[in-house]
């Protein structure tokens, strides 16, 4: 549902510029279908593995410059855990900031389904005609 909702997002910030900013956004397509807006970035449970990637997904010379700035608590290329997830952002095991979890977005992620996630169904073959 969020997917959607970013994609439609992107689309009609090119007829109207005032649509391009989200809360306007928003209000319009809960008018239009509140349906697929009532629980849209809701905070859910969501056990993922993640590979932090930093800022590899970003187009240069910004990949460059912020890469250099990394988070201390993620390393590149190591793998984390989500707990949560609401569409954009994840909570990932241990990264609290006291005793609440910090949220980081998604593009900062690689998700490596599990092998049962991806694994393809043997269907059984059709009978041979005689």
């Amino acid at each position: 549902m969020e997917t959607l909702l970013n994609e439609m997002h992107n689309r009609v910030a090119k007829i109207d510029a005032n649509l391009h900013r989200w809360k306007v956004f928003i209000a319009v397509a809960t008018v239009i279908n509140p349906g697929l807006c009532r629980d849209a970035f809701k905070i859910r449970p969501c056990r993922r593995r993640l590979r932090y990637i930093g800022h590899d997904a970003w187009a240069e010379p910004l990949r460059s410059q912020l890469n250099v700035e990394e988070d201390s608590f993620f390393k590149c290329g190591s793998i984390y855990f989500s707990v949560d997830f609401n569409g954009a952002t994840y909570s990932i095991e241990g990264y609290l900031e006291g005793s609440r979890r910090k949220r980081i977005g998604l593009t900062y992620f690689e998700w490596l389904p599990d092998e049962a996630e991806t694994a393809e169904i043997d269907l059984p073959s059709p009978p041979e005609s005689s």
